[in-house]
Parts: structure tokens; C-alpha cells; sequence
């Protein structure tokens, strides 16, 4: 049977009896700019990657490689998700749209007693560009976290003790240091 098979098809099948033959996640350098990633996909992950593959070519009126294709689409991912890069862009449209002396942003206050209020999102904006989306805590010896992985906004001066939702008194924390200051 395994003769008459395609190739893709005898892998999978392989796969099915020895998953422990699976892809190991890798990265190696190849050149000193160039690394070669090793990772294996699911079917519908590899369907994603065609299907961003196929709209990318279309929209460059080119073919692109994988390479290309992960890199468009890593890009899309970060200009709109990211909240360092989305605080980027907001602060560069408010500079664009208003003269200087008003797009200096002030205290954004909305607290009301020790009722929570959502944080504003200009005022969350201004929290991940002054913190460049990274963990501020900084251990006994003074070096910092730098974690950019789940990061929360974090008030140094808790509501219930007074603080406010101003930019002077919030931080952000990846959520271990958070749930640290909370213990």
C-alpha cells in the first residue's frame, strides 16, 4: 500500500502510528540574518497559510513565497493588535488632526469614590507607548522584567487606598508580576 500512496499522504499516515516522530519546534541561524524555523501545522493552519498566501499574492499582483506570506501576515497581526503599536497610531493621528500644544495629553481622572471605571482607551494608550508594552517590575537587584507577553495595566497606588486612573500611577505588568503585587 505505501507504494502506491503520494507522498504527503504515506507522511500522514506515518504520523498516525508515530506521533512521536512529530516536528520538533526549532530555530537555527543559517547566515548571521537568516534562521531557519522548523514547525509543524495543523491541516487547517496550513489552509490559513495558503488561503493569506493566495489574497497576498493577489493584493501585490505577485508570487510570494511562505516566508513572505508569514511575514505580511505577522505584520497585519501586529498594526492591529498589538497595543503598543495601536497606541502609535493614535498618537500620531491626534498630532496629525490637533496643534501641538493640545496633543499634550493631561490627566485622564474616572474615578468616582472607589468605584472602578474602565480605564479610558486613550489614557491605555498612553500606559503601552510610555512602556513600550513591557513588564516595568524590576527585581531586588534593579533589572527589569521586560516581559511583553500578557500585560496588564496595573495601579501602583490601588483604588481602594486612594489611587487614581492617572498616567503617574499605572504601570504595566506581565500578569505574573501583577498577580505578585496582589498577593
Amino acid at each position: 500500500m505505501a507504494e502506491v500512496l503520494p507522498k504527503a499522504k504515506l507522511e500522514k499516515e506515518i504520523a498516525k502510528v508515530l506521533p512521536e516522530k512529530a516536528v520538533q519546534e526549532r530555530t537555527s541561524y543559517v547566515s548571521p540574518e537568516r534562521i531557519k524555523l522548523t514547525v509543524g501545522l495543523s491541516e487547517r493552519a496550513h489552509e490559513l497559510l495558503k488561503r493569506v498566501q493566495d489574497l497576498e499574492c493577489q493584493r501585490r499582483r505577485a508570487s510570494i513565497n511562505f516566508e513572505q506570506t508569514i511575514e505580511a501576515a505577522l505584520e497585519l497581526y501586529i498594526k492591529k493588535l498589538d497595543p503598543v503599536e495601536k497606541a502609535k497610531a493614535r498618537f500620531e493621528s491626534e498630532v496629525k488632526t490637533t496643534d501641538a500644544a493640545a496633543s499634550v495629553p493631561g490627566h485622564i481622572v474616572g474615578l468616582y469614590g472607589f468605584t472602578r471605571v474602565r480605564l479610558p482607551q486613550r489614557l491605555k494608550h498612553q500606559i503601552f507607548l510610555r512602556d513600550k508594552g513591557e513588564c516595568q517590575h524590576r527585581d531586588q537587584s534593579g533589572n527589569k522584567c521586560h516581559n511583553s507577553r500578557w500585560t496588564e495595566v496595573h495601579h501602583k497606588t490601588p483604588v481602594s487606598h486612594g489611587g487614581q486612573n492617572e498616567l503617574n500611577n499605572l504601570t504595566t505588568l506581565c500578569f505574573g508580576h501583577h498577580k505578585l503585587m496582589h498577593l
